[in-house]
């Protein structure tokens, strides 16, 4: 018999970070998948917090034995990140890197080092409740919002989609050994969302991570799992069949619009395809080669992609391949040690399986974690935290599960709990970085979350038209956080709206100039200082901010506005007229990529704003033709402009249109 797996007697009374990972676990698929600065900040205090419960609660009474080989790989990376700050063309990216991945260690060092046998049981009860509830707020959105992906509370389908993955395949551990009604029936409207996500990729892995459950599960029992799991393979197929036949007439009722509206997040996010993943691949590969051994900084693809790619509509915040992003963001040691990391999560599986079968929970666990591995190679998901932390909460509590060596109990968890604390025969230091990590977290969002707070003071000062509290407000925001370019960038933008040569004014051009070294590649900061700059007279290096604004932006047409107008106050018009026919070119990628109903209105506005310039320069040049086409294309997109209306009726009066 193998050794028993021990944990601290204290776990047999009330767990103090029960709670704060129970409600991480639960509220995270609600509101923490998305890029919601708030709730990412209120995720790190939670972090921290089970940290500092922790540490009072067991650092005189042990912890449990488990692998500490994942831990020490991830303070490595994390290490690998945060010494990136020092070449990252988007610090604060970088920062936000460097929270989350300390998020996702101290969450897997609380949970492997404190938990026991009931702890795991709740946290995958609530894991399969969770997304039971948002897998019912998708199938509602099909039947009485549209039938077409659902995403329900996440902001696109295929991070929906692997969630729901990982959900089954656990569950379907938890069924292979306990079974249940209530469970199955579970299961069933996991998968049913599951399919209607129409995630191709999350389908696929899934099915991968199925494989390696029913290998790592051996071979007895076999017949009886393959049975269970056709049975619910066809209610679940039988289910979604039922629910597309209905969908049509349930869309008439309409009684649950609005409160399903106030759930989902309708077209929040940006279509991509195949043909756009190897868009992302190709500039990830050219980031990688122009900067191979450093990257550019954890959470700078974003920034940098304008700057290497091959033009085209495609965008995204992300590569849609974590470990080609990795590649172009921390480089080829990044990319090893994350690869590393993986390796000690996954090799004791295969060695744990080389000495016999695993129990179906920790099988089934096995393969979710690997189908979420399998998912990243052609998708985002570990960019959404809601879904990486479920995958670091099972390796958490797998490293628990392999750690017994095989010494199951009764019931579904596998796990044999003794009375015996083990916590002298770990690592001080290894207790004291896990405490450190987890104070850290703490305090940065403390921190992150005062400047937070005076940042949104600013700006309701700003709406008040409160112009001397919001600038008070933004300067506390950017002294708490100086790496934070988009604090200056707001102040520094406010600032410059005073009287040139003031000294308020010189304030705001240091400022801009503060956030374009913090992140050099944001066309946003280039644009403000590019103003700034032609405020100040400084024409040249006004011209050269508007062009580089041009280039880091890709395809977002105000930019070509912009520098279209420059060149009009310096003279140079033919210039002029030639970027704003580029800029109709590029608004028109960006009008097929708008993610909203309002990024798409500013799109029109903007080429509106194009079409009516041009009009313009063509009547100065006597093309009265092009003029005219240009007009009515403006009247196609708002039929009563007035401006169009009025230049065409000028042409009427003039003889100079000939009415169709």
């Amino acid at each position: 018999m193998g050794a028993k797996f021990t944990f601290s007697p204290l776990l047999h009374q009330q767990h103090p970070v029960l709670p704060v990972v129970m409600l991480l676990t639960g509220v995270a698929p609600l509101l923490y998948n998305g890029y919601t600065e708030a709730v990412q900040l209120a995720g790190f205090f939670l972090a921290g917090t089970g940290g500092l419960l922790a540490w009072f609660g067991y650092r005189d009474r042990g912890f449990n034995a488990v692998n500490q080989g994942p831990f020490w790989m991830g303070l490595l990376f994390l290490a690998w990140l945060a010494l990136g700050l020092l070449w990252s063309v988007e610090v604060n990216g970088t920062v936000n890197e460097i929270l989350r991945t300390a998020l996702y260690l101290a969450i897997f060092w609380q949970v492997g080092s404190t938990f026991g046998r009931e702890e795991v049981d709740k946290i995958i009860t609530i894991i399969v409740f969770t997304a039971t509830m948002v897998a019912l707020v998708g199938l509602l959105e099909y039947l009485f919002l549209r039938a077409g992906r659902i995403h329900a509370t996440f902001i696109n389908p295929n991070p929906l989609g692997i969630y729901l993955a990982m959900v089954v395949l656990i569950g379907l551990g938890r069924y292979w050994q306990q079974g249940g009604r209530l469970l199955g029936a579970a299961l069933v409207i996991n998968g049913v969302a599951l399919l209607l996500s129409y995630s191709r990729g999350s389908v696929l892995a899934f099915s991968g991570g199925l494989i390696i459950s029913l290998w790592l599960v051996g071979r007895e029992g076999l017949a009886g799992r393959l049975r269970s799991l056709a049975g619910l393979f066809l209610a679940t197929i039988l289910l979604a069949k039922i629910i597309n036949l209905i969908a049509p007439w349930t869309q008439q009722i309409g009684r649950a619009e609005s409160i399903l509206h106030a759930l989902v997040r309708p077209e929040s996010f940006m279509e991509s395809s195949v043909e756009g993943r190897l868009a992302f691949w190709w500039a990830a590969g050219r980031m990688f080669l122009e900067r191979p051994w450093t990257g550019f900084g954890g959470g700078s693809f974003h920034d940098v992609y304008f700057s290497f790619y091959e033009g085209g509509r495609w965008y995204s915040r992300y590569v849609h391949n974590h470990y080609l992003q990795l590649l172009a963001e921390t480089g080829l040691p990044g990319l090893a040690i994350f690869l590393a990391l993986l390796g000690t999560l996954l090799i004791p599986f295969w060695r744990r399986r080389r000495r016999g079968p695993l129990p179906p929970i920790l099988a089934a666990t096995g393969g979710a974690m690997l189908a979420f591995l399998l998912h990243i190679f052609v998708d985002f998901s570990w960019d959404i935290p809601a879904v990486t932390l479920l995958f670091w909460l099972m390796a958490a509590c797998s490293q628990l599960m392999l750690t017994s060596n095989g010494q199951m109990a009764g019931g579904w968890s596998g796990l044999r709990v003794s009375q015996a604390a083990v916590g002298e025969r770990r690592l001080k230091g290894y207790r004291a970085l896990a405490y450190l990590l987890s104070f850290f977290l703490l305090g940065s969002s403390l921190l992150l979350g005062a400047a937070y707070f005076y940042a949104h003071q600013g700006d309701l000062a700003a709406a008040r038209n409160n112009r001397e509290v919001a600038l008070k407000n933004w300067r506390l925001a950017a002294r708490l956080t100086p790496w934070n370019d988009t604090y200056h960038a707001r102040l520094g933008s406010a600032l410059a709206t005073a009287p040139a040569g003031t000294a308020a004014f010189r304030e705001g051009g240091r400022e801009l100039q503060r956030a374009m070294e913090l992140s050099p590649y944001d066309y946003n900061h280039a644009s403000q200082l590019a103003f700034y700059e032609q405020k100040a007279g400084h024409r040249e290096a006004a011209g050269q901010l508007f062009q580089k604004a041009v280039t880091l932006g890709g395809y977002v047409p105000s930019l070509y506005f912009d520098l279209g107008n420059f060149y009009v106050e310096a003279g140079q018009k033919e210039l002029a007229g030639e970027i704003w026919s580029k800029g109709l070119i590029q608004a028109g990628y960006a009008l097929a990529m708008a993610p909203s109903p309002l990024h798409r209105e500013k799109v029109l506005q903007t080429i509106r704003a194009l079409r009516l310039n041009l009009a313009r320069y063509y009547e100065e040049q006597g093309w009265y033709g092009m003029a005219v086409d240009q007009l009515r294309q403006v009247l196609a997109i708002y039929p009563g402009d007035p401006i169009a209306i009025k230049r065409l009726g000028a042409y009427r009066e003039k003889g100079l249109l000939q009415d169709p």
